[in-house]
């Protein structure tokens, strides 16, 4: 049988593409550190690419099947949060406990001094405030006796260090194209 299947023809089409690998090191943003950062890119077709970025273990993956240019101009060209959306970032807001604390003594103040509220009522919603705003479904009775039935649209939040990283990380990615994508001219300028 082994004979018999090495011998027999198989039907098929073979091409091949290139593909660019990045290897980035050591890189420092802002705010993280990324220690090593592996990125392949491929223009699938003219106009038309993809990316795939590795950090840490996790592998994040972009397509763009209409482009107006290759996949390297339009990545450095895009903005960071427009690519993490298609690269599939973390959550980029979370609830945040302290600021909706400040926010609902703001308001309970605002509601005693339109006489909205006694003040045997406001001292009593106040005292309940401090520590009391952990996550919303925790303390809906709360939110909507300090803030009415419309309680949701007062919570706050705040970005997600999680994200703020990806971003980050893409901009990273972003540089080390750019600066792989200048010409020898272009790079003796900025070091002149």
């Amino acid at each position: 049988l082994a004979t018999h299947a090495a011998n027999r023809t198989l039907h098929m089409q073979i091409s091949t593409k290139v593909v660019t690998q990045l290897v980035i090191t050591e890189a420092k943003g802002e705010r993280f550190r990324f220690r090593t950062i592996t990125v392949m890119l491929e223009d699938t077709e003219p106009k038309a690419g993809k990316i795939s970025i590795t950090h840490d273990g996790k592998t994040w993956n972009g397509y763009w099947g209409s482009m107006s240019t290759p996949i390297v101009p339009f990545f450095i060209s895009s903005d960071a949060t427009y690519l993490g959306a298609n690269l599939g970032a973390p959550t980029s807001r979370e609830y945040d406990a302290n600021a909706t604390e400040k926010e609902a003594k703001r308001y309970l103040k605002a509601r005693w001094r339109d006489k909205e509220l006694d003040l045997e009522t406001y001292q009593e919603l106040l005292g309940k405030v401090p520590g009391g705003m952990p996550e919303p479904h925790h303390c809906r009775a709360l939110l909507s006796a300090v803030f009415g039935p419309d309680w949701p649209q007062f919570l706050k939040g705040k970005t997600t260090d999680s994200y703020l990283h990806f971003i980050e990380l893409v901009e990273v990615v972003q540089q080390a194209l750019r600066q792989l994508s200048q010409t020898p001219a272009e790079q003796g300028d900025k070091a002149a």
